[in-house]
């Protein structure tokens, strides 16, 4: 898809296909493409907040371990606010807490 011009439908096909996905490198692939698509936002952030709340323990952990390029002055607060509301000691958490702290010292 990155090859070609950002579409949204297409985008929301990927979308619908990653809810629910156990598997923790296809939804961390397609981070960079649905970064395209500022104005689905929304639908993504519900997406990756399902994901991180309940998904699969990989999909979970990937996602908080690599979400640092999705990650945006629009968007920070709310990630920033998520990852209080998670389990203390869990892996996701921590890796959320990390890629959070890597991102506000790049900027």
């Amino acid at each position: 898809m990155s090859e070609r011009e950002p579409n949204v439908t297409h985008a929301r096909l990927l979308l619908s296909e990653l809810e629910g996905t156990a598997d923790g490198k296809l939804l961390v692939k397609a981070l960079p493409e649905l970064a395209r698509y500022p104005g689905l936002e929304p639908e993504v952030r519900g997406l990756f907040e399902r994901t991180l709340r309940s998904g699969s323990i990989s999909a979970s952990r990937e996602l908080a371990q690599n979400l640092g390029p999705y990650l945006n002055d629009g968007n920070v607060e709310f990630y920033t606010a998520l990852a209080r509301e998670l389990p203390g000691q869990a892996a996701k958490t921590r890796y959320l807490k990390a890629t959070l702290e890597a991102y506000e010292r790049g900027q």
